[in-house]
């Protein structure tokens, strides 16, 4: 008996083109912690963005491109969600930034790069308007939510809390798996990001610059301000 695979077939969705456009903030979702390609776990958030530019053809033509956009679930100084926050509002203390409510991004106008990415479309450059442009409002419900977004919420990873180490031990100290996942995760966002490497480099150097003198404490801090 002959065996067939199938064949993949393209999205039928209108791909939004490239270019820089208005958007307004549709939606937030807190989507709990997922597994990332690299194989680690995160706990993450998306945002939708209605673009302001209609599609043309299928049956959503004359409604907005839509387009999301993952981020860590975190506001530390470094987060990129609380540096595309900033960028459209203002810069904020790490005591507001504690308090801000995600919820309340929905309406918030912007600008961004969007770009083509192999199959995935992508938006970047998030930046405030300029002064005088008319503001749009969501069309897209508060409660809306596609079958894709609701499947991420559902398919949440449940993770035990690690317990607490003592906070003088050194990162030296930690298991060699360990200690490389942890120096992997940040040369590997600065990689991504490396806008980060010169503060990265300063605060490494001032901590000591070596992972025998480095406590494991100071080195979950950085951590959490380059390492996502």
């Amino acid at each position: 008996m002959a065996n067939f695979a199938p064949v993949k077939q393209a999205n039928d969705f209108e791909r939004c083109p490239e270019g820089t456009f208005q958007f307004v903030i549709s939606n937030f979702y807190n989507i709990g912690n997922q597994m990332r390609k690299d194989g680690s776990i995160k706990h993450q958030c998306i945002i939708l963005f209605e673009i302001n530019k209609k599609m043309t053809t299928g049956e959503y033509a004359g409604k907005r491109f839509v387009l999301s956009s993952y981020y860590n679930f975190t506001m530390s100084k470094n987060a990129q969600l609380r540096k595309d926050i900033e960028a459209l509002d203002a810069p904020m203390s790490d005591e507001q930034a504690a308090t801000f409510d995600l919820d309340s991004l929905r309406g918030l106008n912007g600008s961004a790069k969007v770009v083509h990415n192999g199959e995935f479309t992508n938006i970047q450059n998030i930046s405030s308007l300029m002064d005088g442009v008319p503001l749009i409002e969501p069309e897209l419900a508060p409660d809306y939510m596609p079958d894709w977004l609701k499947k991420k919420i559902d398919g949440q990873i449940s993770v035990a809390e690690e317990p607490q180490k003592e906070s003088n031990q050194k990162f030296s100290d930690v298991p060699a798996v360990k200690k490389g996942q942890i120096f992997n995760a940040i040369q590997e966002n600065i990689k991504q990001h490396s806008e980060l490497k010169p503060q990265f480099d300063e605060a490494w150097k001032a901590l000591g610059g070596s992972t025998s003198v480095i406590s494991l404490e100071d080195m979950e801090g950085l951590y959490w301000s380059f390492g996502q």
